[in-house]
């Protein structure tokens, strides 16, 4: 197993729906094995898996928009959520900006 830590957005831009972007890069944990590849986003705690680099890094930005978009439905019902939780929907919230 190889894996690499990025820094910046120098090789990757993780993909969102449109018409969301994230503005800025965060370092990811890139690893790759005999299965596939697995990249992690530490500073949401959030990964993607797949088969090929582009499906894994596709995978990780559904799940920070799932994430995001999850947690803003919470909020919205006014529903009572833990400390990490309101900071991780912050910080996604500071990141995520229409294109």
């Amino acid at each position: 197993m190889s894996y690499s830590l990025t820094a910046g957005t120098l090789n990757y831009e993780i993909p969102f729906p449109q018409p969301f972007i994230l503005k800025r890069g965060f370092p990811l944990i890139i690893k790759e094995n005999d299965d596939g590849w697995l990249i992690e986003c530490p500073a949401f705690d959030e990964y993607g898996y797949g088969k090929t680099y582009q499906q894994a890094l596709n995978d990780l930005g559904t799940s920070l928009f799932d994430s995001w978009k999850s947690i803003a439905r919470l909020i919205q019902r006014k529903k009572k959520l833990g400390d990490e939780l309101v900071r991780q929907f912050n910080y996604l919230d500071e990141n995520i900006i229409p294109d």
